[in-house]
């Protein structure tokens, strides 16, 4: 489906599509990222209409592609022709595929003569049961008044300047964000002190990174933040997930410390 227009019209099919995928097999990380990617009208989206096994979304923004397959009776030639359709837009720099589906893609790429680069496993976790922890400091949705905060410790986080041309869409991502109420900091009066935001799908909560400022590093300030957050969301009868990557030992000791444990796993390649 080469039209965005086109893509834009079959947003409810894909969603609904992917709701009977879900009912197979539960990766709540591809989840996750599959809703935010087909909710932003820049994306590409396929999805395996006849026998729902597998979605693609191609996120141009960030020049990732997401794979969520569902079992292993596919059509390994349409897939390829999938991925070769969305892969022709533009280079794509990141490939996310869902752990059924990570032997499939490996060897997909490979017939395409590409190179699978970085290989990282993303651990997805829920929570188990909260652990109590004294919470110090307020938690509060961001505003607009927090914008140039929030992007300053974004940029000094990831190594971006104003030039860069991720630039602009990080900026337009943060404002978004809290447009829709979906970014959180934690402030000590007027200071910023850690911030993550969230997407909520039916009754499922997915928790991004907590981000802290590089000054109070290292001081259970996130794990305050997620703490508070859980609370939040567990009060209101949600079920609350987040993703971390398995080489970040010290987020996931600061997630365990609130009570979450892994429950799947993705993987995350960069490709050359």
């Amino acid at each position: 489906m080469g039209d965005l227009d086109e893509v834009k019209g079959l947003s409810k099919t894909l969603i609904n599509n992917y709701k009977k995928i879900l009912m197979k097999t539960n990766d709540e990380i591809i989840m996750n990222d599959l809703l935010e990617a087909i909710y932003n009208k820049d994306n590409r989206s396929r999805v395996d209409l006849k026998n729902n096994n597998y979605i693609v979304v191609f996120d141009r923004e960030l020049s990732t592609l997401y794979v969520y397959i569902a079992d292993t009776n596919i059509d390994i030639a349409r897939l390829e022709k999938d991925i070769i359709l969305l892969t022709s837009f533009d280079k794509v720099a990141n490939l996310f595929v869902n752990d059924l589906g990570k032997d499939i893609i490996t060897r997909i790429i490979s017939n395409l003569g590409m190179m699978l680069n970085r290989h990282v496993n993303v651990l997805c976790m829920s929570i188990d049961n909260i652990i109590s922890n004294d919470n110090k400091y307020t938690l509060r949705k961001a505003t607009l008044e927090d914008k140039v905060e929030i992007l300053s410790n974004i940029l000094e986080k990831v190594g971006i300047t104003e030039e860069s041309e991720l630039y602009d869409y990080i900026v337009k991502d943060v404002v978004g964000k809290i447009k829709n109420n979906e970014y959180y900091v934690l402030v000590d009066g007027d200071e910023i002190l850690a911030q993550t935001y969230l997407f909520e799908y039916d009754d499922s909560i997915f928790i991004h990174g907590v981000l802290t400022n590089k000054d109070v590093r290292n001081k259970g300030i996130a794990t305050d933040m997620i703490s508070q957050l859980v609370t939040l969301f567990i009060e209101d009868n949600k079920s609350v997930y987040l993703s971390v990557l398995d080489n970040n030992t010290a987020a996931k000791r600061t997630y365990e410390k609130v009570g979450f444990k892994q429950i799947g796993e993705s993987h995350y390649f960069s490709l050359t």
